[in-house]
């Protein structure tokens, strides 16, 4: 094996579940477990909210089944 493929063997890469988007004045992120979003007021002050993320836990039914 070469020290090419040796090297990526050694180093697995790692998959995170946080993903962001940029808002008008702010920015929004998502956890796997959390969500939050930052934003600037017209005063200057920063407003900041976070709130549990459901991920399609506890999910009815309904939304499960695909839709033909």
């Amino acid at each position: 094996m070469g020290k090419r493929q040796a090297a990526k063997s050694e180093n697995p890469k790692h998959m995170t579940k946080i993903g962001g988007q940029a808002l008008i004045e702010g920015i929004m992120m998502k956890g796997a477990e959390v969500g939050a979003m930052a934003c600037r007021l017209p005063d200057g002050k920063i407003e900041m909210e976070t709130w549990k993320e459901n991920n399609g836990a506890n999910m009815p039914w309904y939304r499960e089944c695909p839709f033909i």
